[in-house]
Parts: structure tokens; sequence; C-alpha cells
């Protein structure tokens, strides 16, 4: 029996089809009297379906990492049925959180001050960086989600021995643990090349004194420390931020990058690393799985379950723009060669290279092999499947279209140049990319269900 004054409209006027739906409207409107003895109210006035989570996500949003974060835990809060408040972290927000009521705290932590006032109004509390550490004991209300920093040191320090560089630095920040962290990573992977770093340790500026030290990274001091330096040099930063104000002291000193000095940031902010001249290199953190695992590990800590105290995600890669796309070598020839063949993305032939090039071919695979290895043919072959594995893992190109755009002719020879380079086939390695982009959405989905009121189960 269908109430007073409802409809069920029959689909095809199939009697099967208007009876089902009668029962369904029969079981919604037994059901829907008890839907208000599921709500809550908090104090801001909103209305929330009983058992579901009030959690403030705390950010910077003028850092690319911050926002590429905070969209990752909103699309498991969005799954799991939280409702979100979005805040700065600053002190002053202590007191909007005791009005939210909140159940977890997700975001920046900026200070050991901070935390301890955090802590005390929110039992749940995981951390976006390192700048603060985890004890992991049972007191301890804070966890830790956010990239592995010594790894992200060793991966920039990789990038620039591949490049042939020997003399190495790192500009960063003596008070920041994060900072700390990539530094060791840095040095530990040069040390173990036989090689030394040279260490910077700038005064960290203020949120109010930042577009200012874009001219100066500060009074002089570090101009002096580059102009001292053996060149070229190889100088990893702690952040994009720190890079480009690197960028603009060399200007201001007159160092060319990357010729004279290669620069990497960490956290590839393509705001900053675009804005800056030369577009700058960055170490690429895998900013929205770690806002994802930050979404799971609050969501274990608010089920009191046991959580590890800190979950570090290694980097992704090193994404090569101008400011470190340079052979470190100290022949001209063999490095105007090096400079053509990437400015063509390794699509130009030996004949075209050499037409270009002052010196005779035997010559130049004379000190291709002497500097570097490998012969200027094994080096545009080289060159070419890096900017394959671009194409493959940043956009949806067909392998037809990405074999023409590089030069190869056939997907064929493609496969066969590739799999020789790399070990594995150009359909395995978009796969792999996509499986590992896509690894944290299936845990995701496997460890939570989107919570649903169920109907009432039908008396016989």
């Amino acid at each position: 029996m269908v109430r007073k004054g409802i409809r069920v409209r029959a689909i095809k006027d199939t009697t099967s089809i208007r009876s089902r739906g009668a029962r369904y409207a029969q079981k919604w409107f037994r059901f829907a009297p008890r839907l208000a003895g599921r709500l809550r109210r908090i104090d801001d006035g909103t209305v929330l379906q009983r058992g579901a989570k009030s959690v403030a996500l705390l950010a910077r949003l003028d850092w690319g990492f911050s926002r590429a974060a905070i969209r990752g835990a909103s699309l498991h809060a969005h799954t799991a049925g939280w409702h979100l408040h979005l805040g700065p972290p600053v002190p002053d927000i202590i007191p909007l959180l005791r009005e939210w009521s909140v159940d977890g705290v997700i975001g920046y932590v900026p200070s050991e001050s901070f935390r301890t006032a955090l802590t005390h109004v929110c039992p749940n509390v995981v951390s976006l960086s390192n700048i603060v550490k985890a004890t992991g004991d049972g007191s301890d209300r804070l966890r830790v989600v956010s990239a592995d920093d010594a790894a992200v040191g060793a991966m920039a320090a990789q990038h620039f021995i591949e490049r042939r560089f020997r003399h190495f630095a790192y500009l960063g920040y003596a008070d920041m643990l994060y900072s700390v962290d990539r530094e060791r990573g840095f040095c530990e992977k040069v040390r173990l090349h036989g090689m030394k770093v040279a260490v910077y340790h700038a005064a960290r500026p203020s949120a109010n004194t930042f577009p200012r030290s874009l001219k100066a990274f500060d009074d002089g001091g570090l101009a002096k420390w580059l102009r001292e330096m053996p060149k070229p040099v190889a100088i990893l930063t702690c952040h994009d931020a720190c890079a480009m104000q690197l960028a603009e002291t060399c200007r201001i000193a007159g160092l060319a990058v990357p010729e004279q000095v290669a620069i990497v940031g960490v956290d590839d902010d393509e705001a900053l690393c675009l804005a800056a001249w030369p577009p700058l290199s960055s170490v690429q953190l895998p900013a929205e799985q770690i806002g994802r695992q930050a979404a799971l590990c609050l969501q274990r800590m608010m089920e009191r379950n046991a959580t590890e105290a800190a979950t570090l995600l290694p980097p992704t890669r090193v994404v090569t723009r101008q400011s470190s796309d340079i052979i470190a070598v100290d022949d001209d020839d063999v490095a105007g060669a090096i400079r053509i063949i990437r400015d063509a993305g390794g699509c130009i032939t030996v004949s075209e290279l050499m037409q270009r090039l002052t010196i005779s071919r035997r010559a130049l695979q004379m000190k291709f092999h002497r500097l570097l290895g490998r012969s200027p043919l094994d080096e545009i072959r080289r060159t070419r499947v890096e900017h394959v594995q671009r194409l493959l893992t940043d956009t949806d190109l067909p392998i037809y279209e990405i074999a023409r755009r590089t030069g190869f002719g056939s997907p064929k020879r493609l496969a066969t140049v590739f799999a020789h380079f790399t070990g594995r086939t150009p359909t395995a390695c978009r796969r792999g990319a996509m499986e590992k982009a896509n690894s944290v959405r299936r845990n995701e989905r496997v460890t939570t269900t989107p919570r649903k009121p169920s109907l009432p189960t039908r008396r016989k």
C-alpha cells in the first residue's frame, strides 16, 4: 500500500516494476522517521549524519604541495563521508577548531608550540611535513605522513651525478628538520661516489619578507659563496621557493644557469618553477598520495586502531627543466654537441649534428668515448628515449603518435630501441606509471566504502 499523494510510475507499464517501486516507497516512508535520530548538530549549526566525522584541513594554499595534498585528503574524505573545514595553519585557528568540534586535523604543523596547542584541542592530528617529529609513544597524539626527505636528497644527487658533475653544494635551513634530512640524503649519496658537498645555511625568511627576498637571498653572503665555488657546480635547494631565490641571486651575481650553476629544487611547484628564469628542475613529490595516506591514517586514529608514528613516501622523479639540463664536461665541442642534441629532443641525426659543428666526425666520436663512454649516436638515442619516457608518463598519446613525434618512424622500431635502453616495453612503462599513480586509490576503495543508510528489511 502506498501512502496518499505518492505516485509510483511504472516503466513501460510493467506490473512487476510497478510492484517493486511500490514496495520500495513503502520501505522508504517507514525508514524516513528514523533518519532524524541518525543526525547530529555541531556548534556552527551544520547538521551531520550521526557518526560522520568533522575534520579540519590546515594548509598554505600558496604552496603547490599543500594544494595537491589537500586535494588527495579531500577525495578520501568524500568517500568516508567526513565534513571538512579549511583553514590556515596559524595560532588564530585554534579557537575555531573548538567551535567546529573537530574529530581530527590534517595539515601543516609549523612549530612545536603550534603542535602543543593543536593536540590539546584535538586528539587526532596528522602532519603533512617533517617539521615536527612524532615520538610514537602512547601519549603522543600526532602522526606524520610525508615524503622521505633523505630519499629526496639522494634522488637529486643521482640526477647530478648522471650529468657528470664533480662539484656539489646544498642550500637550505639549519633549523628545519625536512631541510636537514634532505641535506643528509644528498651528502651521503655524493660521498658514496668519493666527492664532497659544500653547504650554505641561509636565514629562513618569514611569510611577510618573502617577496622582498626574491631580489637577493641575503645581504651578500650567498653571492660571495657562489663566486668562490669551483665551476660548474650542482646545487640542491631545500624547496622550490629557495631555488627561485638562488636563481635570482645568480642573475644578480652574473653567474650563468645552468652552465656555471645547475639548480634543482624540491616540490615541483609549477607556478614557481616556470616563473623563474631559467625554468627550474625540481624533485617531484607524491603530494596527492601523501594527502590520501594522511586521511587513511587519520581514519585509523579516529577508529582507535594502531598506526605508525611516521609514514614516509618516496619521491616520484626529478622533473628536468633548463636549470639542470646540461652535461658537465670540460670540452667545448662535446658540450656544444650535447646542447644541440637536447634542444632537438634527440630528434636529430649524426649527419645533421655534424653540420652544426666545426669538428670532424671521427674526432667528435673519440671525445665522446673518452669523456662520456658512449658515441654521439648513443647520446642521441638516450636523449630520445628520455623524451619518450616523459610522453608515456605525462600524456595519453598513443604509441604510434609518440613514435612519430620522436622520429622513430614506427611503433616497432620505438619498442626495440626503448627496450634496449630501459629493459621494458613502452606499454609496460606506461602501465607501471598508471599503476603507481592509482595504487593509493585502489587501497582506499578496499579500506573504506561509503556509508549509506540501509533500508529496513521486509518483514515476513
